[in-house]
């Protein structure tokens, strides 16, 4: 689990390989973020802030706003296969 500060923007990567381990891009990309107040946003490809430098490499940059454990999924499909990959982190409050 990684710690970050209210205010402070992440990123949040993925990365798709078939059954052969051969990078590919999905057809269809969702990041679910569940706020430690239960809020979930859904941010679907195309969005500015879901950006690929790679094939089969994609990185989400979201701003956190709220200190607790958030939760996070990607969703993904491409042909003939559907796939999703998750995780969570804690943000805690900026101490003056």
């Amino acid at each position: 689990m990684t710690d970050y500060l209210i205010n402070q923007r992440i990123t949040i990567p993925v990365t798709f390989t078939d059954a052969n381990g051969d990078a590919f891009d999905p057809s269809t990309l969702a990041f679910r973020i569940k706020a430690p107040d239960g809020t979930v946003t859904t941010i679907t490809a195309p969005n500015a802030a879901i950006t690929s430098t790679v094939t089969g490499t994609w990185k989400l940059t979201y701003l956190l706003s709220q200190a607790g454990r958030y939760t996070w999924a990607a969703i993904s499909s491409a042909t003939n296969e559907e796939t999703a990959q998750q995780g969570t982190f804690t943000v805690g409050p900026v101490i003056s």
